[in-house]
């Protein structure tokens, strides 16, 4: 299921904690940074960020595991960080007018994505992407898709639900904006591919 976790720190030394979080996740704008993990194909999983607005640090993740390590990561570097607030709510599955959400950001691009826009072609390329998507090892792990679904192991099968969520809060977030979603994977198949359902 996909989840909006948020929790607010109060930062005692705010440029000494940013420069050092800076160095360890990858810093993504003035006052963001984000822990990423890159992918063998060469896409990037943005795993949850976190924003500086003063003395406030704003921890912002889609999973509630995902939340807890980059807080630890938070306070491994401002053990003296004070927690001022903290939600964590389930996030509908369907666009239905409500207003839209900040969302962690996966590059499910294609390089061949400057599609004509038809339909057709907008639909092959996201099916050629969930069939390459499915059998690349590394996306979990050292797994394949498909055999983190045929794994034994919860936490394995538990991250590979997780990614795939990533890729529906992806396309929620672009069908609002109002954005092509040419060359975006589809969740609901990859779901059926994998017996996910």
């Amino acid at each position: 299921d996909l989840h909006e976790c948020t929790v607010t720190f109060r930062v005692p030394n705010p440029q000494q904690t940013f420069d050092i979080l800076s160095e360890r996740l990858a810093r993504t704008d003035e006052d963001v940074v984000a822990w990423h993990r890159q992918l063998p194909d060469g896409r990037v999983l943005n795993l949850g960020v976190i924003h500086r607005t003063g003395n406030d640090f704003t921890v912002v993740a889609n999973s509630p595991a995902r939340l807890a390590e980059l807080e630890s990561q938070l306070r491994d570097v401002a053990p003296d960080a004070v927690e001022r607030d903290r939600q964590a709510k389930h996030v509908s599955e369907e666009p239905d007018g409500r207003e839209g959400r900040t969302i962690i950001l996966e590059n499910y691009f294609l390089d061949a994505a400057a599609a004509d826009g038809a339909d057709e072609a907008a639909d092959r390329l996201s099916h050629d992407a969930e069939a390459i998507w499915l059998d690349t090892p590394g996306v979990i792990g050292e797994l394949s898709p498909r055999d983190a679904a045929s794994s034994s192991d919860p936490a394995v099968r538990a991250e590979l639900c997780n990614t795939i969520d990533d890729s529906e809060a992806i396309l929620l977030q672009t069908q609002r904006a109002g954005q092509p979603t040419t060359g975006l994977m589809n969740p609901h198949r990859l779901r059926e591919a994998l017996a996910l359902h």
